[in-house]
């Protein structure tokens, strides 16, 4: 194996000293180790991954098995109203979907939720319940967290992972 840059060095010191993590160099990479992944990507393969909604976005954007999205935002400009269309696609498509909102509690997304699945601002008890119970029968998953987080977590707004294990 090749030795390190002392480029190499002081990025490694310098993610040690932000994230303090003694670990943060055994994750820095040198571009050479993807040389035949990148060669691949090009050669016409078929691009991998579920479409969203939308059929202008097709051949655009995919959202990739083991991968997360993020979608973030200025607060009240529709993150919800279009994660939530992408969520209930992904979860109709048979896929396993799990999604944090660090702005507001989990029961209030699922509101937002609901409401979009409805089509209307007050949706009846029973449809609510058949909602949650769709959701989970689907093992969606909603992350319970708000607020400030530590430098080593991620700070997104939304994020979307979806799978079909």
């Amino acid at each position: 194996m090749e030795a390190p840059l002392p480029s190499e060095i002081r990025l490694a010191a310098a993610m040690v000293k932000h994230f303090g993590d003694p670990e943060a160099d055994a994750h820095l990479r040198r571009p050479e180790i993807w040389t035949s992944a990148l060669l691949e990507s090009f050669r016409g393969e078929a691009q991998a991954g579920d479409c969203l909604p939308w059929s202008k976005t097709h051949e655009k954007v995919r959202l990739r098995r083991g991968e997360v999205s993020l979608w973030p935002g200025i607060n009240g400009h529709g993150k919800t109203v279009l994660t939530s269309q992408v969520v209930g696609n992904l979860l109709r498509q048979g896929r396993r979907v799990a999604v944090a909102s660090l702005e507001m509690k989990p029961w209030m997304t699922l509101k937002r939720m609901a409401r979009q699945a409805a089509g209307n601002s007050s949706p009846a008890d029973k449809f609510l319940l058949d909602f949650v119970n769709w959701l989970g029968k689907r093992r969606f998953l909603l992350f319970d967290q708000r607020g400030s987080c530590a430098t080593r977590r991620p700070s997104s707004t939304w994020s979307i992972s979806s799978s079909t294990a």
